[in-house]
Formats: C-alpha cells, structure tokens, sequence
C-alpha cells in the first residue's frame, strides 16, 4: 500500500500538469484561454455545422467538360462534448450511390484539423490532415495514409465555409501541369 499511493500521486500530478498547465494558442478575437485538452473556438465553430442539409454535387469527368449534377443529403452532430462533429452523407456525387461518414475535429495538441472519412465503396478509412490561412474559412485537407496499394497520387480535399448555413467540399486532384483541379464539388444548404 505505500508504494501504491506514492505511484498513484505521481501519475495524477503527471497527467494534471499536461492537461492544465499546457494552454491553447488560438489567438482569434474571443478565443478563450482554456487547457489544450478542453474545446476552443474553433471546436465551437465546427459544432456550428451540425444539422440537416441538402447537397448539390458536381462532378466532371474531365476539365472543360459539362458536369454530372446530383442532389443528396447530410447529417452532421456534434459528439464528444462539442470536440467533434460526425457527418453522414448520402448521395451520388459521381454516379453509383454512396454513403460517406467524415469525422472531423482540430488538435490543439498538433494546431491542425484532423478528420476520418469512410466511404461505402470502399472498406479502407482515409484519414486526412487540415490547415489553413484565412482564420478556418477554407481547410485545405491532405491524406495522412496512402488508401490503395500502388496509389501514385494523394487524393486532397478543400472545405469552403460560404456563410453559416452554407459550405462545400471540393475533391481536387493535379492537371498535368500541376495547377489543382475539382474533379467534385459538393454544395451543403442547412435545411429550413
């Protein structure tokens, strides 16, 4: 029992110093200073999204060519005390149906958006990395992992925030030249 207690206190003080005496560097307008483990304005601005949405999706299969417009829909909650948000989409952005389940939060730990999508045509999950350089309102995403084996091109992704019922997601890949392309853009409208 003595050596017990001395090792529990140890272990409660380590674990009291990383989550109390670490604090978040988010430095926007009205950021609260709060322990980097406890949900910031940014964890607040995500959980803004949660709701019921429409999407218009656009694809093209090729650049110059008439997109293929679809219609779906999205859930998006927030969970884990407002640190996450969980999207579920149902669509058929560039042709077969699918369904596709992103969760999504920011690290204050690594200052980065870090997110999971799965998809229904595909039993591999796809974690992505997210930065940006206009304060959140536009996440340029990079896969962390590659998907499929022999994959010679990461697939990246952009979300666009439009205004507070409104944003899209773009999957982008590289011309020839090397300048980025949408191949699908997907317009999200808060349902009324």
């Amino acid at each position: 029992m003595r050596t017990i207690l001395p090792t529990m206190l140890f272990a409660i003080v380590c674990w009291l110093s990383t989550t109390t005496a670490a604090f978040s560097d988010d430095k926007r307008p009205g950021a609260p200073t709060a322990p980097v483990d406890e949900p910031g304005t940014i964890h607040r601005e995500l959980a803004m999204r949660a709701g019921e949405y429409t999407t218009v999706s656009k694809f093209w299969k090729k650049p110059g060519a008439e997109p293929i417009v679809t219609t779906g829909t999205a859930k998006i909650t927030a969970a884990v005390d407002g640190r996450f948000i969980i999207e579920e989409f149902d669509g058929a952005p560039f042709g077969p149906p699918i369904k596709v389940m992103r969760v999504t939060g920011y690290s204050n730990h690594e200052k980065k958006y870090e997110s999971t999508w799965a998809f229904s045509l595909s039993t591999a999950m796809m974690p992505l990395v997210g930065t940006t350089s206009d304060s959140g309102k536009t996440i340029e995403w990079r896969e962390t992992a590659p998907v499929a084996k022999g994959a010679n091109q990461s697939p990246f992704a952009m979300t666009r925030f439009i205004d507070d019922d409104h944003f899209a997601v773009d999957l982008l890949s590289r011309t020839a030249d090397g300048s980025k392309q949408v191949k699908i853009e997907t317009v999200y409208s808060r349902k009324k």
